[in-house]
């Protein structure tokens, strides 16, 4: 029996009725981390399991004092264990300030609001303060393997209800989404992704001393350091992660212990990783905090973009001065290795009273940065939720923790942060206050591009202090290995606040030495931390600048932040609504002003500068403009508004969106996944509607179909669903018709549907019926018989224009032709008969006038100059055009061309299209021709420079180097009296310039010098030198004897011509006559030794020739012509002449009769 039948079905799934979303958040990087960090902890759990029990050491364990460890996993070959880390509390940081009752009348308990636990096992949800008679308001999100007095006493703090007042949480009507530590990052990524904002981790890794009864341990690594475990201060892996989470999640605050390892000592035997095993060791190893107490705070609460807390005494009856905030014994103190300030804040964490786990009405008192953590974390849902009262929105995470320390009261014995109490004590109140002061107190969320500055503008009073706090969501920094205290800064994007007076006085923000831990704040340049605090005091009276600028470049572009500024009075915050954000063309929108702090002025502006108007009076300055949106896109409205104390700009990106139209022909056979999703489906009672289905009998495979068969709502207002067209635009078009194709059957003549054709011009906001097929009993619309099994078309007969069916349906939407905005609509009115179908959907225009095309443009101006321009000018079809050139250029116009032809493609709206082209022609180049007459002579002042000039436009100007010029015509007359050089002219002709160089040369000259005629006899020492000149090099030497180098050396006495020939022939000889002295002789006379020993021979000589006058010198010293008195034996004479030239003779005396002449 066919039945109509309503089935409710409820689901219930963790944390699934508080999920939200939050802008900004990226959920698929959430997603990815939350699976990548559940793949890694299960493979690292699984291995620390087996390494524990191989090494006998505890899985999970619960000591003396109740702490509470875990192993996690296996680093660097050590283990990793985790640890467990209201009335007093809540009086401490003024939370009660804000309950229901409290002096502030706000009434903030945690209504409607969720916090996260992470701990180190389940949450007892059946106690008392957790359960107020209609169910817990803790979920468990995971199954822990036990109940954890420590996760009970940590939620107690946040949020017990306060059966006991004195063990009230702080926000007693909050819920609670608990998991335990195990899997703590992939749970913690899964519930940012569902809109979480504030989680607590009261546990962290073991480190330095720990005490595990009998014995101490020492966790660190010898091998890195024997005195003090790198892991203090250390920037690890689990820190990073935490960073990740919170980039992607940025409405999401992290609440983290400190750690209670301050102090932690023992001097004696312990035991200490080495080579794998505990080993005993005596060794002599640092405090945890060293001896000062400074850098012990572990890895996770390192993170940048986390809120770290400490643990302070009790501060009753409630805060006055700074010297109330008493620092507990045990609280983990900063700073990080790269010298960050850490803790970020303090709050209540000695002797809480709250819940216990042995039964449900088991309380306890305990102490511990444990402790702190929930009594800040439960204080901030309370934050965000009067934030969201006030704003319809919450605070980003950076606001939130800027707003924390902007309000922190002072804590430690200096003004300004330190290491050991942060940025002071939390102020519940004041933070309150400080969102609804909107007169005195300022939040801004702004975003700092990169190479930009950020600014605001305001007037000092001289009266009210004035302070700012910068924060920012930093992106996650490189892990750092097993390295002890290495100071390489985590800081990625490194931002600067500062305040100017326009001149010489700049202010700058709170800065820590983290060499000189204990020493007080000072300012400076903060380029360590994310969170940047000014607090000059009373500025002068006047108008100062409070500026955000950055050093290097902005990782991915640019950087969110936030800022808390108190002390401008009224200065403006920008802000604006639209009352609609998603429009067709041609619609107006109407902007409403919502600014804060009483602008003066009002300045507008909309990016793209085109495709919009201001209409109906209005214009920039308007408070509330209306503005026209006449082309497709999306569009950037920004609005400055200002006022005497200063201004405030709010940019809303991509705010406007103009829906896109499609133009005819449309078809519509829904075979295609991308032309479906284009169809919109409306399903009113959320129950069965439009579907897309398999058919058949109509050519195609698929077709929009509703499931009337199964249709289960029972309320006939609301058993209407429709689907509706793409947005559709018939501008331009003359006529129009439309036609689709259906098929139904009824169930029988009690159960029957109807259809209705609607159609709207204005893009959907309101409808005109076109047609309406009710099946009343007559069977006229349905395309078959009844038929009480559920209907599929399965051939052709069973769709409308079949053999036995009625004709599909037509229309002329010709009364719509020359509209935008256009939508059809199909809706199905169930009457629980059988399915409908509607498929092959049609609708074709004629255009009023056809698109055409005119072209033009212009040629190179000239030759080589890329300068051509071409346009084209469309008419007709359906503005507006796209249009596309041969070049890729999408402009109506095109410059900068060079010579060649140019097509363009111009689509109108309706998608009609026309080509064109047009041809950019080169310019005609202007060539020179030249006639030169060399100068006879040098210097003669007789050369003479033709020059013809053609091509150009005809008409020439001529500028000579030598300053001639004049206009000519193609002929030009010598430019004649030249000397030999260079010459260059500069032809002009419409503006085109051709430039001509021309040399002149010198007529073929030879400079010769030749040696002295005086050659000695038998020398060769004459010389020539020859440098040829002039002419037109190079230039061709020839001797008479053959030689052809220019200059001759080692010449004998002699006569020589030279002939040299330049390259275009002209030719120089001369002969050189290289004269000697002339030949000259020697006579002698000799006298031989009469008998040996006589000494009686003699040698004389008679020179002639040769240039008198001679000197002789013979070997024996002798300078006469003749010697006498000789023994036998041999004498050498040299003669000189007068002309320095030399000759020698030997000459032998013997003793016998006949003398020897050599």
């Amino acid at each position: 029996m066919k039945n109509a039948l309503l089935t409710l079905f409820i689901f219930l799934l963790p944390a699934a009725g508080f999920a939200q979303s939050l802008p900004g958040t990226d959920h698929e990087r959430l997603r990815f981390l939350a699976d990548s960090f559940a793949q890694v902890s299960a493979t690292q759990k699984a291995e620390a399991i087996a390494w524990a029990l191989v090494n006998n050491r505890p899985i999970r364990t619960v000591g003396p004092d109740g702490t509470e460890i875990e192993i996690m996993r296996i680093e660097n070959g050590y283990p990793v264990y985790y640890t467990t880390d209201n009335d007093n509390a809540a009086l401490s940081t003024n939370t009660n300030d804000l309950w229901n009752g409290s002096s502030l009348g706000l009434n903030l308990e945690g209504q409607s609001m969720f916090i996260g636990e992470w701990d180190g096992g389940a949450v007892r949800a059946t106690h008392q303060e957790f359960n107020a008679g209609a169910g817990s308001r803790v979920t468990q999100g995971d199954s822990p393997s036990s109940t954890s007095w420590h996760a009970t006493h940590v939620a107690g703090t946040l949020m017990a209800e306060g059966d006991v007042a004195n063990a009230q949480g702080m926000a007693p009507q909050a819920d609670l989404h608990a998991y335990d530590w195990n899997s703590d990052n992939s749970e913690m990524s899964t519930e940012a992704s569902g809109g979480l904002l504030i989680s607590n981790h009261s546990y962290g890794t073991i480190c330095g001393w720990y005490f595990d009864s009998p014995d101490w341990y020492w966790y660190g690594d010898p091998s890195v350091s024997s005195t003090e475990d790198y892991n203090f201060g250390s920037y690890n892996s689990d820190a990073r992660a935490w960073d990740l989470i919170a980039e992607a999640a940025p409405y999401y605050l992290i609440c983290k212990s400190a750690g209670n390892d301050r102090n932690d000592d023992h001097n004696g035997t312990h035991q200490v990783w080495s080579g794998g095993s505990w080993t005993s060791s005596s060794a002599s190893r640092d405090p945890d905090g060293g001896s000062d107490g400074y850098d012990c705070i572990g890895p996770a609460g390192t993170a940048k973009n986390i809120l770290t807390v400490a643990a302070v005494n009790d501060v009753t009856p409630g805060y006055t001065q700074p010297s109330d905030v008493g620092m507990s014994s045990f609280s983990g103190w900063g700073p990080t290795d790269d010298g960050r300030i850490k803790p970020d804040i303090s709050g209540n964490g000695v002797e809480l009273y709250s819940c216990d786990s042995d039964n449900d009405s088991d309380y306890i008192n305990s102490s511990g940065t444990s402790m702190s953590s929930p009594n800040v974390a439960g204080s901030l849902i309370l934050l965000q939720q009067y934030y969201n009262n006030l704003n319809g929105s919450y605070m980003r995470s950076s606001t939130l923790k800027a707003l924390v320390i902007h309000t922190a009261n002072e804590a430690g014995s200096a003004d300004g942060p330190d290491y050991e109490f942060g940025w002071g004590l939390l102020d519940a109140s004041g933070a309150a206050e400080a969102i609804s002061n909107t007169t005195e107190n300022t939040i801004l969320e702004p975003t700092l591009t990169n190479g930009n500055t950020w600014s605001l503008t305001f007037t000092s009073n001289g009266i009210d202090p004035f302070s700012a706090t910068m924060a920012w969501i930093d992106p996650a920094g490189t892990a750092q290995g097993a390295v002890l205290n290495p100071t390489t800064a985590r800081l990625v994007n490194d931002l600067d606040i500062r305040i100017s007076d326009g001149g010489a006085g700049v202010w700058f923000p709170w800065t820590l030495d983290p060499a000189n831990p204990s020493n007080a704040a000072a300012t400076g340049d903060n380029f360590r931390d994310n969170v940047e605090k000014l607090e000059p005091g009373v500025l002068p009276a006047g108008t100062y600048t409070l500026f955000v600028t950055h050093k290097g470049t902005l990782s991915g572009g640019s950087q969110p932040f936030s800022v808390i500024v108190t002390g401008v009075p009224s200065v403006p915050i920008a802000d604006f609504t639209a009352s609609s954000t998603s429009i067709c063309s041609g619609e107006a929108v109407t902007f409403t002003n919502a600014s804060s702090g009483s602008p003066t002025s009002y300045l507008w502006s909309v990016s793209p500068s085109s495709g919009w108007s201001f209409v109906n009076g209005t214009n920039a300055s308007s408070v509330s403009p209306q503005i026209q949106f006449t082309s497709s896109g999306s569009f950037t409205i920004s609005l400055t508004a200002t006022n005497s104390l200063g201004s405030d700009s709010e940019v809303k990106s991509y705010y406007i969106s103009i829906i896109g139209e499609l133009t005819l022909p449309f078809s519509e056979d829904f075979e295609s996944s991308t032309s479906r999703d284009r169809w919109t489906i409306e399903n009113p009672d959320g129950s069965t509607t439009w579907t897309f289905q398999s058919v058949s009998g109509n050519g195609g495979s698929t077709a929009a179909g509703i499931d009337n068969y199964n249709y289960s709502a029972a309320n006939v207002a609301v058993v209407q669903d429709h689907l509706i067209s793409p947005v559709l635009r018939f501008a331009g078009l003359s006529s129009v018709s439309f036609s689709f194709e259906y098929a139904y059957r009824r169930y029988t003549s009690n159960y029957r549907d109807s259809l209705s054709v609607w159609i709207s011009a204005d893009c959907g906001v309101t409808w005109t019926r076109l047609a309406s097929y009710d099946e009343n009993g007559s069977g006229n619309f349905a395309t078959g018989t009844d038929v009480t099994s559920q209907f599929v078309p399965s051939s052709a007969s069973d769709w409308c224009d079949g053999s036995n069916s009625p004709s599909c349906p037509s229309f002329d939407l010709s009364a719509y032709a020359g509209q935008t905005g256009i939508q059809i609509r199909f809706t199905n009115l169930s009457g629980w008969g059988n399915d409908m179908f509607i498929d092959n959907i049609n609708i074709t225009g004629t255009s009023s006038s056809p698109l055409s095309l005119s072209v033009g443009g212009a040629g190179e101006s000239c030759p080589g100059e890329i300068d051509g321009t071409a346009f084209v000018s469309p008419s007709g079809g359906v503005p507006p055009y796209v249009y596309l050139w041969s070049i890729g250029t999408t402009s109506s116009a095109i410059t900068g061309l060079s010579s060649g032809t140019y097509s363009v493609t111009v689509n109108d709206s309706n998608g009609s299209s026309a080509t064109g082209s047009y041809t950019v022609n080169a310019a005609s180049p202007i060539s020179l021709s030249s006639t030169l007459v060399n100068p006879t002579t040098p210097s003669s002042n007789d050369g003479q420079i033709g020059v013809t000039a053609s091509g150009g436009t005809g008409s020439y100007t001529f500028n000579w180097s030598n300053g001639a010029s004049g206009g000519f015509s193609v002929d030009f007359s010598n430019l004649a009296g030249l000397d030999e050089g260079t010459y260059s002219v500069t032809v002009t002709s419409g503006g085109c310039t051709e430039t001509g160089s021309f040399t002149l040369e010198a007529p073929l000259s030879v400079s010769t010098v030749p040696s002295d005629n005086n050659i000695c006899p038998e020398d060769s020492t004459g010389t020539i030198l020859v440098s040829p000149s002039g002419g037109t090099a190079p230039y061709i030497v020839q001797w008479s004897d053959g030689t052809t180098t220019y200059s001759r050396n080692l010449l004998p006495a002699g006569s020589y011509t030279l002939s040299v020939t330049d390259q275009d022939g002209s030719s120089y000889s001369e002969t050189f006559n290289i004269g000697g002295v002339s030949d000259w002789s020697v006579s002698s006379t000799i006298q031989n030794e009469s008998a040996p020993g006589q000494s009686d021979g003699t040698v004389g000589i008679s020179v002639s020739g040769g240039t008198p006058t001679y000197t002789y010198l013979w070997s024996i010293g002798a300078n006469t012509s003749s010697i006498n008195g000789l023994s036998s034996g041999t004498y050498t004479v040299t003669i000189t002449d007068g002309n320095g030239c030399t000759i020698s003779e030997t000459y032998i005396v013997s003793a016998d009769a006949t003398p020897l002449i050599l």
